[in-house]
């Protein structure tokens, strides 16, 4: 009972690490590759044979057990069954005893053969239980319709995930050859076809490039037509053309199924697709993206919104453009904006002067940006966006470019930024109240800068420290900063709550976890970083959320 009551739970989050794991989940959640007809035909034996038991022991007026009146029961839903459900096969409504068994496929089948088999032979569990459930209420409310009866349930866990990610899977050190990896691969697209359709309460799916490739058109039909309507999952006919095997492929059957499934909640495809975000997509004019943003409904509430663009695929924005969309843009002038990055954009001094303030603003991406002067950059968070906690400065300003005198750059970063947005007052007051309510003009606590200047900047200063990626990505940090939360920390509306402090002491454990992070030189998770690159999707965070495998790596190691 304990194991009955808590497998939902077991089951909910599943995330493929290993090729073996994978194999291992099919097995479990399908049976195996090999759907035969006798698995489906045992499997009404089974449910029927459940079912019948149900019913008796609800409605027999004595315990004592009554073989002929449960054999009898057992054929009236059988009969029932028979008569009502249609979109089973007969040959999996036949006892397994009154025929012959069908041959197991063997192992040099073609693939075509494979496909066929499934297509016409694999009525799928949830429909056989689903049919044998409908009987057996039809027969029981004929007799009893006041009586409930437990309906016979899908012994396979399939229909308790809910989450599945191959974010940390990987083929990497398996010494296959590269025949074996185009001839023997793990993760196909007919083996995550089978396992999609045995889970119909997926809302999360995560893919990665490591996939072999298992992104075959079932399987987005499979991921993107779930719990919508069967009319909104017919396509339009081929013109001009024969339709594909794939076009053909879906039946009322599959429909059925789709429309009884969870709808997907969250999608990524993070090294599978291009042209998701507006970030690093050459093919935009700077007049598209400017009408989406003023003109867009879909886009008048963003609170993330990332324009990344770098020296190797600059965004393609006009110095015109760039102001009216400061100016004019609804997600900007409403200051609700948390992640914003213009990084490579024509932003002068005169656009962030004339920027309207961004009180909720957290991290801002500035990189790549040579005419744009620090000052400017200093004076905007000072007056209009003292939240800022990150910022992106690589290559930005002439004081910070590569060809500008290293002691130049680390002093600008110290005397423009640091002394005057990070640095806490003076005072001769030591008490621990005092301190506690002391704040430096602005939130700002990570900067990230280009890596000649954090190698310039050696081991830091004070408690600035400079804590690298797994890949390129650098940081300037102060690890005596951060969000904390003690005994007694109360906000303004009297809650406890955690608070933005600095000035943490040496032994505190923030202050510890970021020095020993700029101590391990790089050697750290892939989940190490600020201001991410790519959109946290399976859990709906954002631009602000965290992530570490595959995924950590497109957020925070890669330059680009």
């Amino acid at each position: 009972a304990f194991y009955k009551a808590t497998r939902q739970y077991v089951w909910r989050r599943v995330e493929i690490r290993l090729p073996r794991t994978w194999l291992a989940l099919v097995e479990e959640i399908t049976g195996g590759e090999e759907t035969v007809d006798e698995e489906a035909a045992n499997l009404v034996e089974q449910s029927l044979n459940e079912a019948a038991t149900y019913v008796y022991a609800a409605t027999s007026p004595t315990k004592e057990l009554d073989r002929d009146a449960l054999f009898q029961l057992r054929s009236v839903i059988r009969a029932r069954l028979e008569k009502n459900a249609v979109d089973l096969p007969p040959e999996v409504l036949t006892p397994p005893d009154s025929r012959n068994a069908s041959p197991i496929r063997p192992r040099n089948q073609s693939l075509e053969d494979r496909n066929s088999r499934h297509k016409s032979k694999s009525p799928g569990r949830w429909r056989v239980i689903r049919a044998v459930s409908r009987a057996t209420r039809d027969v029981v409310e004929s007799v009893r319709p006041e009586l409930y009866v437990p309906m016979p349930q899908d012994a396979r866990p399939g229909r308790h995930i809910l989450h599945l990610d191959f974010n940390h899977f990987r083929t990497i050190g398996l010494r296959r050859s590269v025949g074996e990896g185009v001839n023997s691969r793990f993760v196909t697209g007919e083996r995550l076809h089978l396992a999609l359709k045995e889970m119909p309460n997926l809302v999360t799916f995560g893919a990665t490039e490591y996939m072999d490739g298992a992104l075959t058109f079932s399987v987005l039909t499979e991921l993107l037509f779930r719990g919508r309507p069967m009319s909104n999952q017919r396509r339009q006919p081929s013109r001009g053309r024969n339709p594909s095997p794939e076009e053909s492929e879906a039946g009322p059957q599959d429909w059925h199924r789709r429309k009884d499934s969870q709808a997907l909640e969250a999608l990524d495809l993070c090294g599978c697709v291009i042209s998701l975000s507006l970030g690093r997509c050459p093919r935009l004019t700077s007049e598209s993206v400017k009408n989406i943003l003023i003109n867009g409904q879909c886009t008048y509430d963003l609170e993330h919104l990332s324009l990344f663009g770098d020296v190797t695929c600059p965004f393609p924005f006009e110095e015109d453009d760039v102001e009216t969309i400061l100016l004019e843009a609804p997600c900007i002038t409403h200051g609700r904006l948390t992640y914003l990055d213009l990084s490579s954009h024509p932003i002068t001094s005169s656009h962030l002067a004339a920027c309207p303030p961004q009180p909720m603003l957290r991290s801002f991406g500035l990189s790549f940006i040579t005419n744009l002067e620090l000052s400017s950059i200093a004076d905007f968070l000072l007056k209009k966006a003292s939240n800022v906690e990150i910022i992106t400065l690589v290559s930005t300003s002439l004081q910070l470019a590569p060809t500008a005198p290293i002691r130049q750059s680390t002093l600008a970063v110290h005397s423009t930024l640091i002394q005057q947005l990070c640095t806490l007052p003076f005072t001769l007051r030591t008490d621990p109240e005092t301190l506690k309510r002391q704040q430096a003009a602005t939130k700002l606590r990570v900067i990230e800068l280009s890596p000649h200047i954090l190698s310039a900047l050696g081991t830091g200063a004070g408690s600035w420290r400079v804590v690298r990626s797994k890949g390129a990505r650098g940081w300037y940090v102060d690890s005596g900063c951060g969000w904390t939360a003690e005994s007694g920390d109360v906000g303004v509306d009297g809650v406890e709550k955690a608070l933005f402090k600095r000035g943490l002491l040496s032994e505190h454990p923030l202050r510890k976890g970021l020095e020993a992070l700029a101590e391990s030189g790089g050697n750290v998770s892939t989940a190490v970083g600020w201001h991410a690159r790519k959109m946290e999707v399976l859990h709906g965070d954002g631009l602000l959320g965290r992530e570490d495998g595959l995924y950590g790596a497109m957020s925070f190691a890669f330059a680009g």
